[in-house]
């Protein structure tokens, strides 16, 4: 393995690793912490991205769902950006 791809692995091994102390950290006592004041769909978000593997992908559709059910519950508009006005 070349020496600058060599780096680029040992780097994504540390930010996966990273990752995952992370995830550990969340699903303990940070957990309120870390949803606290967010809609409660966020709630149901974090078990599907924590389901797979680092480099697996997420079930998108069923997180896309949860967030629009996140805009009607809040009242919020997904549409127009603040920078789009």
């Amino acid at each position: 393995m070349a020496p600058s791809r060599r780096a680029s692995y040992h780097s994504l091994i540390k930010e996966s690793n990273d990752v995952g102390m992370f995830k550990k950290d969340c699903k303990g006592e940070r957990y309120r912490c870390l949803f606290g004041g967010c809609p409660r769909e966020y709630t149901e978000i974090f078990p599907i991205l924590d389901k797979g593997k680092f480099f697996d992908a997420p079930d998108y559709p069923a997180i896309y769902k949860l967030l629009e059910s996140a805009l009607q519950s809040t009242r919020a508009q997904e549409f127009p950006y603040d920078w789009e006005m």
